[in-house]
């Protein structure tokens, strides 16, 4: 008994000499086995916590090399990890199967160099399993090696704990776009871009649940919450609190809730600061916008926002001051400010004017209907319909504008 109670008191006397010299932290269990006086060399033979090993390990570089093409000092860093690795079976048979299930050599290369534990997974116990439930989602081949290989981690994850509960969550929201189409292929390619670029909302499953219940409560229901996975994924992973805010700036702008124009200016404040906004908006009234018309623009064409101060200063004092347009048919259809200057609107804007100059049609055209025709509509209402020799010369001249601006 008095042995017993020496060795307790003798313990717990230890520990804050243990937390001074050997950086233990209180807020784990200390291992009772673990004696300041030991070595540094005895004490981590004792601990299950992985040391950093100065040595590479020669067969596992040789292999990473050799087999999988990596470049030596990758491959000396990641068998570093791995010093007390003495046999290549696991690699290979790893590697092996992702051959069987369609990945290139590149693809695989990828996946261990973001995972290079992968190479040491269990192929029956976590691998397969995960594999399995990717392909009944219509992930296979080349799709399923794509993904994998930009987020390894999907293999690597908990199945139970964090992939399904995360995917399924994105799963009830895509469901009812699969059930509008009779192809599934939009599901699965929708499926497939989340999961390769922005597969970290995986696992945020309580957070997405808890965004979207509140994006449906302000109305964005449906095909808009479709949008906004496809356009940014990222959003329904914030903080729910970030998210208010954004639905209320979109609101203090004029945006209405219930409205379908609501998601596109959420997705529009996203990634922009009020004061990033508010630039823009003084922007516009230097122009002679007034803060009413503004909003009034933003709310009908929210990616105007999105735009740079640069490129939305030259695309006012375009129609404004080249095209003399009148500012509320700006107000009216902001869109115009959306297009490209380079490739859209000041050829056009040139051709229109050699066929004025020139005579060519009775009654001039709007070039706001002008501006959304699509390319093709406009060669051939601008351009083509005229006799040989007009026609050729302003497919030059449309031909070298584009080339100029390009």
């Amino acid at each position: 008994m008095l042995k017993v109670k020496f060795a307790l008191r003798s313990r717990f006397l230890l520990v804050p000499y243990i937390s001074r010299n050997c950086r233990w932290d209180s807020c784990k269990p200390l291992p009772f086995f673990i004696n300041p006086f030991f070595t540094e060399s005895q004490n981590r033979a004792y601990t299950s916590t992985p040391q950093p090993n100065n040595s590479a390990n020669i067969l596992l570089v040789d292999y990473l090399t050799n087999s999988l093409k990596l470049p030596n000092t990758e491959a000396v860093a990641i068998s570093k990890r791995f010093p007390r690795v003495t046999s290549i079976e696991k690699p290979e048979t790893v590697v092996h199967f992702f051959k069987s299930l369609g990945f290139s050599d590149a693809q695989i290369q990828l996946s261990v160099k973001r995972q290079p534990g992968i190479l040491f997974a269990d192929i029956e116990k976590t691998i397969k399993p995960k594999v399995a439930f990717y392909q009944e989602l219509g992930l296979c081949g080349p799709h399923l090696g794509t993904m994998v290989s930009k987020n390894p981690f999907l293999l690597a994850s908990s199945l139970s704990k964090t992939i399904k509960p995360g995917i399924e969550v994105i799963k009830e929201v895509l469901e009812s776009e699969k059930s509008n189409n009779d192809n599934n292929n939009n599901f699965k390619a929708l499926m497939f871009r989340i999961l390769s670029r922005y597969a970290f909302v995986i696992g945020k499953d309580s957070v997405l649940r808890s965004n979207i219940a509140y994006l449906r409560r302000c109305g964005v229901v449906g095909s808009q919450l479709i949008t906004m996975l496809k356009c940014e994924p990222r959003l329904l992973s914030i903080p729910e609190g970030e998210l208010r805010n954004l639905v209320s700036r979109a609101t203090e702008v004029g945006f209405l809730m219930g409205s379908r124009m609501l998601v596109y200016g959420i997705l529009a404040l996203y990634g922009n600061t009020p004061e990033t906004i508010d630039r823009k908006s003084k922007l516009l009234c230097s122009f002679g916008f007034s803060q009413d018309e503004s909003n009034e623009m933003f709310v009908k064409s929210p990616p105007m926002f999105k735009t740079s101060e640069a490129k939305l200063r030259r695309g006012i004092e375009f129609f404004l001051q080249t095209v003399m347009l009148d500012k509320s048919v700006l107000v009216g259809t902001p869109a115009l400010l959306d297009f490209s200057l380079e490739k859209r609107m000041i050829p056009r804007y040139k051709i229109l004017e050699m066929i004025k100059s020139r005579g060519l049609l009775e009654k001039e055209p709007s070039f706001v209907t002008v501006a959304f025709l699509t390319d093709k509509k406009f060669v051939e209402k601008y351009i083509l319909r005229f006799g040989n020799d007009d026609a050729k010369e302003l497919q030059v001249t449309y031909e070298n504008h584009l080339l100029q601006e390009s």
